[in-house]
């Protein structure tokens, strides 16, 4: 019933080694763009010389700030996002971070992005020369978090085609990544083949909305947004099974709600050569343990293994530090090692980091109240460091 091609095959023995194209990697598993970061930001918490590969998050040839916030929202099976593919720009990231990604010897896979295929020639030509570290270059036509995305490139055979013609000058295997909010996916992944492509990646978010239903307005701040998580897994199963069967010889990667290795296995027995975790990256990933929120997103930085995350360059800690996010996403409270301090940030920019930074609050009070909080899923509007007994 399955076809076989495109599967793990074994290499000299080892059962993990992974074909995709041209593309040998250790194992199956990568890291789905958008999820990881840019470089190393979590190196602390996992080898990434251990994965298949690392997809980072989508670089366009300029710098780009992405949309407003809110940008992130838990679903009921998965989580929303409106991140607006916020990144530092591709020549930026070649010279500040890739270095650290070659020092740490992962294998990436390099994502890019544009508004125009004028944008993807430009990063096309950036991407003439790329070290033997990246393994390929993964073509994002499908994320609807850009401006117009009622015309994103992969929503049609001709827009796809033409995007790989205009990264011809890349050497390297290109992937492009496509969109499973169409009727016609198996035919334009046949575009993709015919254009030059080298595999595909199944399947980018579906388009959705969360509504406010206090302020009567979408909850992103970008507006809609794009779902992951397990909630998409089936659809992204599907679009494996029918591009496989329309195209037994266009290698696929898998991606969307992978977070077992039986997840693992329900991609690949329908077609795919790989898979990518995306959205499962997010859950409790907190070295230290925390207890307080074990239901929401936490991230624990190390001041012994910095990261890049911008939280932890802004604020400079001399111990470490760990992010909290509040129920959703509206805004976040980061602690010190002595307990001493804490800060709201009530947006995802610089400047509100640095509003907040000496704002402080009683934490013993916080954290007895946020545990209720948690434990009786009760819907609290905004609150801000005049809720909370302010320390001078």
């Amino acid at each position: 019933m399955f076809s076989r091609s495109g599967r793990i095959e074994s290499i000299e023995g080892d059962a993990l080694i992974t074909e995709i194209g041209t593309v040998v990697l250790e194992n199956p598993v990568m890291l789905a763009s958008g999820t990881a970061g840019h470089g190393t930001e979590l190196s602390s918490s996992i080898d990434l010389s251990s994965l298949g590969a690392l997809v980072v998050k989508s670089l366009a040839p300029y710098e780009w700030q992405g949309n407003n916030s809110p940008r992130l929202h838990e679903t009921p099976s998965g989580m929303i996002n409106s991140i607006g593919l916020q990144g530092p720009g591709l020549q930026y990231w070649m010279e500040e971070t890739l270095p650290k990604l070659k020092s740490e010897k992962v294998n990436v896979v390099l994502s890019i992005w544009g508004r125009t295929l004028a944008d993807y020639v430009l990063a096309a030509e950036m991407c003439s020369n790329l070290p033997e570290e990246i393994v390929a270059v993964e073509l994002n036509i499908s994320c609807p978090n850009i401006e117009n995305r009622g015309e994103m490139f992969s929503h049609s055979t001709e827009s796809t085609r033409s995007v790989i013609e205009a990264t011809e000058s890349i050497t390297k295997p290109r992937w492009v990544k496509l969109s499973p909010n169409v009727t016609n996916l198996v035919e334009i992944a046949a575009s993709a083949k015919e254009a030059g492509a080298e595999a595909v990646t199944l399947i980018n978010t579906l388009m959705g909305m969360v509504i406010d239903i206090d302020e009567r307005k979408p909850l992103l701040g970008g507006g809609g947004g794009g779902l992951s998580g397990p909630a998409i897994r089936p659809v992204a199963i599907r679009s494996v099974y029918e591009v496989r069967n329309a195209l037994p010889d266009f290698p696929i990667v898998g991606v969307g709600g992978v977070a077992s290795f039986e997840h693992v296995l329900e991609f690949m027995m329908p077609g795919a050569s790989a898979v990518q975790i995306g959205t499962a990256n997010f859950a409790n990933i907190n070295e230290f343990g925390c207890d307080y929120n074990q239901t929401s997103l936490v991230c624990a930085i190390d001041h012994e293994k910095p990261h890049n995350s911008c939280a932890y360059q802004l604020f400079k800690p001399s111990g470490p530090i760990a992010i909290l996010p509040l129920p959703g996403n509206r805004s976040s409270i980061v602690w010190t090692e002595d307990n001493k301090t804490a800060a709201f940030i009530t947006q995802l920019n610089k400047k509100d980091y640095i509003a907040n930074l000496n704002s402080k609050i009683n934490l013993d009070k916080f954290f007895s109240f946020f545990k209720i909080y948690i434990h009786n899923s009760t819907k609290i509007g905004g609150y801000y460091p005049s809720n909370y007994e302010i320390d001078d």
